[in-house]
């Protein structure tokens, strides 16, 4: 039962602590999480709706791509939350996506087929491809092994699928298709972000080069930001460059803030109360073996057998002092708990002295009997020799 009870409360703790901790604290990536940076935006002075876009624009990622030292590799994707493919329901979550960002989150290789190839990211509107998980080509299409080249309506707009992969990382990033992010106008309703320079569409993601931090890139970033600001009148930008989790985005975080604690209240609460049932147990046991242990200690249980015979021989009348244990010494020249246990143990001794006196007297009518056994057997024995004998002569 006390096991029980401490691995459900334990149990239940570790896997809601392991959900939120993967969810809200780790960042989204498996390979070499430590060199992986999200680098987030926010506008003054631009328009009205500047807090809205945490996102960056096409050219702000160029620059970012190009003239960053401190960054190994930069790629910039977008979603559309859901979109209906091939003209059917459920619909699916589609993610626009640089030609790298598999790249930079690790992901790979695939399954069938290939990942984007760097040209098909090069002019908008060029590359109507696609990239779908495993789960989608499993569920959606019965593992079709034809499945590459199949040209897919998303949005109703055809795509052809060049690549399968198998992504284990669970994140609400992951998606279940991607598309190159030059297709953004046909995915957008015709609006197209590489016409108007100054909108920004695009997240922004990469890995550290050996021997930077998260702070010399925030650093740098922030000097070529400052550079881009120039080319948009009255826009400044602040940059935070964070290890991509979401409790450190700052749009998400109020929200972390408020669920992780609704979550993990109820969770501390349960293992609260397992904790104080298993203490509850464990106090009712003992008080209900409290007359036993009692007991047990005024017989020296566990101590030298001179102590119960020392007793059984003060009993009849033999005047020697008794034999004394260590803990028996200890507790007689404690101050805190000599009293109280002496008391116990003086209650208690009649009860020990006889429980020793029968242990004795037990064994003294077994010796009695085992001897008695015995003569009758070499009774029996010696008349068995003397009728032997007297058949001999």
């Amino acid at each position: 039962m006390v096991l029980l009870a401490l691995s459900a409360g334990i149990g239940l703790n570790a896997a809601v602590f392991a959900l939120v901790e993967t969810s809200w604290f780790r960042p989204p990536v498996e390979n070499d999480p430590a060199s992986f940076v999200r680098v987030i935006p926010s506008y003054t002075g631009w328009s009205s709706t500047e807090k809205s876009f945490p996102t960056f624009t096409v050219n702000d990622y160029e620059a970012f791509r190009t003239r960053a030292r401190s960054l190994q590799k930069v790629a910039g994707y977008n979603w559309i939350l859901r979109a209906p493919l091939d003209d059917d329901l459920p619909k699916v979550g589609v993610r626009l996506v640089t030609c790298n960002y598999f790249d930079v989150y690790g992901w790979g290789p695939p399954v069938k087929g290939r990942l984007f190839l760097p040209e098909e990211c090069a002019s908008p509107g060029s590359a109507p491809v696609a990239v779908i998980t495993e789960g989608l080509w499993r569920d959606r299409y019965s593992s079709d092994p034809h499945i590459i080249g199949r040209v897919l309506r998303i949005d109703h707009h055809p795509f052809t699928v060049v690549g399968v992969l198998d992504v284990h990382v669970q994140t609400w990033m992951r998606g279940d298709l991607w598309v190159p992010y030059t297709m953004q106008a046909e995915l957008w309703g015709g609006y197209d972000a590489f016409q108007h320079s100054d909108y920004p569409f695009l997240f922004v993601a990469g890995r550290l080069k050996p021997g930077y931090s998260r702070a010399n890139a925030q650093a740098e970033l922030k000097s070529i930001e400052n550079q881009q600001d120039r080319a948009v009148p009255g826009r400044k930008t602040a940059l935070l460059v964070t290890n991509g989790s979401m409790i450190q985005d700052p749009d998400a975080r109020p929200l972390g803030l408020t669920i992780i604690p609704l979550v993990m209240g109820p969770m501390a609460l349960i293992l609260l109360v397992a904790c104080t049932n298993v203490t509850m147990l464990l106090l009712s046991r003992a008080a209900e073996r409290r007359g036993e242990i009692a007991i047990r200690v005024a017989l020296g249980a566990g101590r030298r057998l001179d102590l119960a015979l020392g007793d059984y021989l003060q009993s009849l009348g033999d005047k020697r002092p008794l034999t004394r244990t260590v803990e028996e010494r200890r507790i007689a020249h404690d101050p805190q708990l000599g009293p109280g246990v002496a008391s116990s143990i003086s209650q208690l001794r009649l009860t020990r002295n006889a429980i020793a006196h029968e242990q004795i007297m037990l064994a003294t009518s077994d010796a009695v009997a085992y001897a008695e056994a015995a003569l009758r057997m070499i009774g029996k024995l010696a008349r068995r020799n003397s009728t032997q004998l007297d058949r001999d002569q």
